[in-house]
């Protein structure tokens, strides 16, 4: 009988250890947005040197420089609009099933 206890209380201390960073929130990646913004930087000065060297026209060179802007513009928008640490349901939901799903087969055996 302290065989079954065993059997039930092992997958729980388990469980207990591994699902609350499942029903957590989800954390952002503030490296993606910097990294994100260093390419459009680097980007827009490699353009500079290019258009002083004389291998891209002005017009060229200014369309290319206004296209840059808004993508930057653009992914620094989409970073502002991110919720930082919302709670992810759908992981939560599944956390919650294995949590009662896990223990009651074991019950069962």
């Amino acid at each position: 009988m302290l065989l079954w206890v065993a059997f039930a209380v092992v997958p729980a201390a388990v469980l207990a250890a591994v699902l609350p960073p499942l029903g957590g929130p989800i954390p952002v990646e503030e490296e993606a947005q910097s990294g994100t913004l260093n390419v459009y930087r680097n980007q827009l000065d490699e353009l500079v040197v290019e258009q002083a060297r004389g291998l891209v026209d002005p017009t060229e060179a200014a369309a290319a420089k206004v296209e840059i802007s808004r993508r930057q513009l653009t992914s620094t928008a989409q970073f502002e609009h991110a919720t930082p640490g919302a709670p992810a349901s759908p992981r939560l939901a599944v956390a919650g099933g294995v949590d009662l799903f896990v223990p009651l087969l074991t019950v069962g055996l």
